[in-house]
């Protein structure tokens, strides 16, 4: 319980106090402005033991949400493609439901002798789209735009209506934007937090040398 306690107290000279919900709880260390104090407080390689382990900390915090930005990079844009891919679709069905009742209206035409007279013809128009199978690879298709089908992950895909495709694909891109700004706000933080504790451990190990180099011209 001592050494506990001991480390408990050890760690508040270094870290802030700050909102548990502030940047993920990661603590902001502090800048020293009296390292002859610290030094004489702590020792110069205490001083140097746990500056080292909070750079680390912050290393591997830094390291994390570079990854979780890249990922909301690569979603932004995806969400966006999808949901212009979906109101695109849409619109196509609509102009498809109107030629269909106009045509309607004017009166089904007779078929000519030896016309084609099979189940493709007597269905709405077909929408051709390029579709993309893998990197650098597409196929053509014919589709008949009534409803799409968007992929959820851990192998299950719902079918939507338009509206509801559209609804979840724009809420997703909001909480991917908003995600992507709060990690931007987290690395400008952690990387301060590198930047002190590499200027704090340079001005510590340069006290200890001139502390050192006084000590031996006496």
């Amino acid at each position: 319980m001592a050494v506990a306690a001991s480390n408990a107290e050890y760690a508040d000279d270094f870290v802030q106090n700050q909102a548990a919900d502030a940047h993920h709880g990661i603590p902001a260390i502090k800048f020293f402005e009296d390292i002859p104090g610290v030094v004489a407080s702590h020792g110069v390689q205490k001083c140097l033991e746990r500056l080292n382990l909070l750079h680390m900390k912050y290393k591997f915090w830094e390291s994390k949400f570079v990854t979780s930005r890249a990922a909301l990079l690569q979603k932004v844009p995806e969400f966006t493609r999808a949901i212009q891919t979906v109101k695109y679709i849409e619109s196509v069905n609509a102009k498809q439901a109107e030629i269909a009742q106009q045509d309607g209206n004017r009166g089904a035409p007779q078929e000519e002798i030896g016309g084609e007279d099979d189940e493709l013809s007597r269905q709405p128009r077909l929408n051709t789209v390029n579709f993309e199978l893998a990197d650098q690879l597409f196929a053509r298709a014919q589709i008949r735009p009534s409803c799409v089908c968007i992929w959820l992950g851990a192998s299950v895909m719902v079918e939507y209506e338009f509206s509801e495709a559209i609804a979840l694909l724009e809420s997703n891109l909001n909480t991917a934007q908003s995600s992507l700004q709060e990690i931007e706000q987290d690395l400008v933080f952690i990387r301060d937090q590198i930047n002190i504790a590499e200027v704090n451990m340079t001005r510590v190990y340069n006290h200890d040398v001139k502390t050192k180099r006084q000590a031996g011209k006496q």
